[in-house]
């Protein structure tokens, strides 16, 4: 299951008593794929020839040119099993001084009616080279380097350079894999050594990094989030190597909340209440008991929400509300954002961006650029004037003020201290508590928007 960051706000904001989950990175784990060559049994089913030819040997059938009458079968064909039964060391074939007879192996292969087969087989495996050990994690999850670094996301750190070895992947890990069906083999396949080991291939998982802090005292904490689920393990590997100071993280005083006209501010939900109305609205999704009051206090919650005039945003809503806009505007969209990052203006924005455009909604985007404070990416600045270049409603503007950072779409407006375009990928400052808003008001996004629209670059002259 995939969960948005305002989901994960949700289920982990609370789970470091004296610390407040400040914010939430995306981070790339670093794996490495294992051609590992391993010595195993297998217990496979006796083939029905081979059993009738077992059971006739246990019941005193000493001649392979008997048990072929018996049968009724041509004495090559039955020769044949027993030549493969006794590679596999239950029976014992005639030599002069022994009698063709079941080995004690092969008496158990009688009763059971299966065979344990020695193989060796090559076996690949994933390797968390932040915990130093197999992992089950699928391929298909994981990502090139290049992939993870123009997606913005912090490059988790390995726990050693050393080469990856025999030591490292014990058979046990191996057989738990085979066991819980992580691995394409049988379950009937025991892994009894490792025989060899080739990295082949070096990835990265995407995973969340958690950022819990204490303000005050000036206190962070490093926590993996893998499928919503916190990963002690990989916490505790970060905090062995240097913690939040080890990867450049620390957390400085929360925002104040943006200003808004007093007529909002009067009338606006708190954030404690949206917090309150959001959990409602998730618990539509949880337990079984009475869905039918679940479901009816989840909508309400939800209506509320949607439908209020005013409200602060929730922690991690940043990027569903952007989301929002940018796949539901019939109008107008309007973004002045301190800072352009290529991990939130990715593709994914992008292709949303274009399908407003190619409906004809008008299209404002302006980034902040300052040295030191408001970081602009090269690969997204390509990306947005890559669009601009195709579309004549896309009206860009980079800009070297403090303007504040809002999004416009249709008739709402949010306010925010954290840039629209830049919340999320490594920063030079401190992580915070960000703060924001949201109206709902035709008069008021009317006035924000031909106040800010001014200042952006004249498109009309074009041809």
């Amino acid at each position: 299951m995939l969960y948005s960051d305002s989901d994960i706000f949700a289920l982990l904001g609370n789970e470091r008593p004296g610390r407040e989950l400040i914010a939430i990175e995306d981070a790339a784990l670093p794996v490495t794929i294992v051609r590992t060559t391993v010595l195993a049994q297998e217990r496979k089913e006796v083939p029905l020839l081979d059993e009738y030819v077992l059971r006739l040997i246990r019941g005193g059938v000493e001649d392979g040119a008997e048990l072929a009458a018996f049968l009724g079968l041509e004495v090559p064909i039955v020769e044949g099993a027993l030549a493969e039964q006794a590679r596999w060391g239950n029976l014992v074939l005639p030599d002069g001084h022994r009698s063709l007879g079941l080995t004690p192996l092969g008496e158990r292969v009688v009763q059971d009616l299966e065979s344990v087969v020695p193989v060796q087989k090559d076996v690949p495996v994933a390797f968390d080279r932040l915990t130093w050990s197999v992992a089950n994690y699928r391929r298909s999850d994981l990502i090139q380097a290049k992939d993870a670094r123009s997606a913005g996301m912090y490059m988790l750190p390995a726990s050693s350079k050393a080469r990856i070895s025999m030591p490292d992947v014990p058979p046990q890990q191996i057989a738990g894999l085979v066991e819980s069906g992580s691995i394409d083999i049988r379950r009937s396949f025991e892994v009894l050594a490792v025989k060899k080991v080739t990295p082949s291939a070096h990835l990265y998982l995407p995973v969340k990094m958690l950022i819990y802090g204490d303000s005050a005292r000036g206190e962070t904490d490093i926590a993996v989030s893998i499928d919503g689920i916190l990963s002690p393990e990989h916490e505790n590997r970060i905090a062995n190597r240097g913690g939040a100071l080890s990867l450049g993280v620390r957390v400085g005083e929360p925002a104040a909340p943006p200003a808004i006209p007093g007529e909002f501010e009067s009338v606006k939900i708190k954030l404690e209440d949206v917090f309150e109305l959001r959990t409602d609205d998730s618990s539509r999704r949880t337990p079984k008991g009475d869905r039918g009051s679940r479901h009816r206090s989840g909508t309400n919650a939800r209506t509320t929400l949607e439908e209020c005039v005013a409200r602060d945003i929730a922690p991690g809503e940043q990027p569903d509300l952007l989301n929002h806009a940018l796949e539901c505007a019939s109008e107008r969209i309007m973004i002045r954002s301190s800072g352009l990052r290529a991990g939130v203006f990715n593709s994914t924005i992008a292709n949303w961006l274009d399908n407003r455009l190619r409906k004809g909604v008008k299209v404002h985007i302006g980034y902040t650029q300052k040295d030191g404070d408001f970081i602009v990416d090269d690969s997204a600045v390509s990306r947005l004037n890559s669009l601009s270049s195709r579309f004549p409603n896309l009206i860009v503007g980079e800009f070297h003020d403090d303007s504040p950072n809002v999004l416009l779409f249709d008739n709402t407006v949010v306010f925010s201290t954290s840039g629209w375009l830049s919340y999320k990928g490594i920063r030079t400052g401190p992580y915070r508590r960000e703060a924001g808003v949201l109206v709902r008001s035709k008069e008021l996004s009317d006035e924000i928007f031909d106040r800010n629209s001014s200042s952006f670059p004249d498109r009309s002259q074009e041809v």
